[in-house]
């Protein structure tokens, strides 16, 4: 690995870059959509992306040549990004995905308004799990997207660790509040307590096992994990919010209280 590894912004002229990196079979055979893009399809977005001031691009120079891209997409809750990344096709095994993530993560713009990073991976990309793990990214379980089984995984920003430490009250059943309570005490995020006055709860839970006076969310799990009742929550939501998984949910609605608090 060069000396000299530098993150810019997304330029007009990485286009036809991105575009070639996507149609490569060693980077394509990974993506949630596989499908071959056109460029006329792939500059089109492209250019959404690009003026779109909630989304954020950077590309990795490895002494001036590009060699990885991350992206920054806004997830389903206020504060919480998704993230995409591949290095260049000639570039695999050369830790390059686990600095650009590093980078990307720690740039000013993301730490200026991310609260929660979010990431899903292919089961059998293990290359892709370890990019992750090794950066902090704690498994958010699983959940079929595109006919493949995936893997989630979160991370909560830099800014986050020195925030209000949140408490939340958790309605479910007890295998899956154990499961929360690990995930949430890994990322820190969130503490779980019967005495919060921040209410979660799911399916046959109701409204009314929740305390008043507070923040109250219910999701809704029989098909998906579906956000369909929100009350008392201190951003603006439109409803229903779709997940991927369960943890991934809650690791949201956690990140995103977080992100009301430390950015009114």
């Amino acid at each position: 690995m060069g000396n000299d590894l530098k993150l810019r912004r997304w330029q007009a002229g990485d286009c036809h870059l991105l575009h070639e990196w996507r149609l490569h079979p060693a980077n394509r055979h990974w993506f949630g959509d596989s499908s071959e893009i056109a460029f006329e399809a792939h500059q089109a977005w492209f250019e959404r992306f690009m003026a779109d001031k909630s989304r954020f691009g950077f590309i990795l120079e490895e002494d001036g040549r590009p060699v990885a891209q991350i992206r920054f997409d806004p997830a389903e809750m206020p504060g919480c990004y998704r993230i995409s990344l591949s290095t260049a096709p000639d570039c695999a095994g050369r830790g390059l995905g686990s600095q650009i993530l590093r980078m990307g993560c720690a740039s000013a713009e993301m730490q200026e308004g991310a609260t929660l990073f979010v990431a899903e991976t292919r089961i059998d990309n293990l290359p892709s799990q370890k990019v992750f793990q090794r950066q902090g990214f704690v498994e958010a379980g699983r959940h079929i997207y595109a006919g493949a089984e995936h893997l989630a995984w979160v991370a909560p920003s830099v800014r986050l660790a020195a925030g209000h430490r949140l408490s939340l009250r958790i309605l479910a059943d007890e295998p899956i509040i154990e499961s929360l309570r690990r995930m949430l005490g890994v990322t820190g995020l969130a503490d779980i307590s019967d005495e919060a006055e921040v209410s979660l709860f799911f399916d046959a839970a109701s409204s009314d096992d929740a305390e008043a006076g507070g923040p109250v969310f219910h999701f809704n799990t029989a098909a998906a994990v579906i956000l369909d009742l929100a009350n008392d929550v201190p951003f603006s939501l439109a409803l229903p919010v779709e997940f991927r998984t369960i943890a991934v949910a809650v690791a949201q609605t956690a990140a995103a209280l977080h992100h009301a608090i430390t950015w009114a």
